[in-house]
């Protein structure tokens, strides 16, 4: 019997969900409550030559959605409670390490050792981020 094991880019995980909050604004979702937030005069696309024609704008706005729910999908289907709620309140709540120990009855370098020990890769994992 053959064990597959996969090497996973802590730094290139972590890098992905900071990025989050980005994609996010691109989708016009709020990742506190994932809603959908209306769109604005000033978000209206401009008639030029550099990406801002209305399909553009359309497709960069329905992959983003689609990266949110891929997230919002992996964060269901991760294994451990614990990990999932770390994840979700550092990179969907933006909360730093010492609230989220505060939430979790736990020290702020616990909940650091968490993340970098094991909740990265468990959130790679159900994201599919593997090779």
């Amino acid at each position: 019997m053959q064990i597959v094991t996969y090497d996973i880019d802590k730094k290139e995980v972590k890098h992905f969900l900071q990025q989050l909050p980005k994609i996010a604004i691109v989708a016009h979702i709020n990742l506190a409550n994932q809603q959908l937030s209306s769109r604005t005069l000033s978000d209206m696309p401009v008639n030029s030559n550099n990406r801002n024609t209305t399909l553009d704008m359309l497709d960069r706005t329905m992959e983003a959605r689609n990266v949110i729910s891929r997230v919002i999908e992996a964060l269901e289907h991760m294994p451990h409670d614990s990990y999932k709620n770390i994840i979700k309140l550092r990179y969907l709540y933006e909360l730093s390490y010492e609230n989220i120990g505060d939430q979790l009855a736990i020290s702020s370098r616990h909940v650091i050792r968490l993340i970098q020990d094991k909740a990265l890769k468990k959130f790679a994992l159900a994201y599919g981020m593997f090779d």
